[in-house]
């Protein structure tokens, strides 16, 4: 007597059906637990990789200077820089917060030399110093720098760029550096100032 033949998998015995899908289960399961350890593996090894041979960050020291007194205005947006900045550190940078410890001159060479100097003894082969804050010329015709710690009438206590430039060469002596130091200036945001007597803000020229 001929068996019909089966045409759908309901007509199949239930027997059958159980013994050829619960005997294929632990080899799925094996082939899922040797996928998922090479996977594993794999990611280990890429971050092991990662760890051991990805370039040095770049350190990047920022003085973003808050704080500023009248007649000059606040120092809009540093703080939305900082944060900007701060939100690449440890990624692509080693970012170093600065400013609050930079109010006066004496206290803003003193940062920025120690920064420098910690930064450079690890030889990386650039490093970035970046400065938000008000620029103007003084009454020697020099670009300078304004601290918030100090009067904004009092020109005696202003940075000038020239003494930063000098400052941050002597590290650079002192260090035997051969790092590419990027320094950026974001100090023009003062236009004009009548009550400091600045009709046009002449600093980017005196750069």
């Amino acid at each position: 007597m001929d068996v019909p033949e089966v045409q759908h998998r309901w007509e199949e015995n239930w027997t059958s059906i159980q013994k050829k899908e619960f005997g294929q289960l632990p080899q799925r399961n094996r082939r899922r637990l040797m996928f998922w350890l090479g996977l594993s593996v794999v990611l280990m090894g890429l971050l092991l990789f990662e760890m051991a041979f990805s370039p040095n960050k770049i350190p990047l020291g920022a003085i973003c200077l808050t704080g500023y007194t009248s007649p000059l205005p606040p120092n809009s947006g540093s703080a939305e820089d900082l944060m900007g900045l701060k939100a690449l550190d440890n990624r692509s940078l080693t970012v170093t917060d600065l400013g609050e410890k930079c109010s006066t001159r004496d206290l803003a060479i003193r940062e920025i030399k120690s920064f420098l100097k910690a930064s450079l003894s690890s030889r990386p082969s650039t490093c970035i110093l970046y400065i938000s804050g008000h620029g103007l010329v003084d009454s020697n015709n020099e670009a300078c720098l304004v601290l918030p710690g100090h009067s904004p009438e009092d020109t005696q206590n202003w940075l000038t760029i020239k003494k930063l430039l000098d400052e941050i060469e002597s590290v650079q002596e002192q260090m035997k550096s051969t790092t590419d130091l990027l320094l950026v200036l974001d100090c023009l945001k003062e236009q004009q100032n009548w009550p400091l007597g600045v009709i046009q803000n002449q600093w980017q020229r005196q750069i």
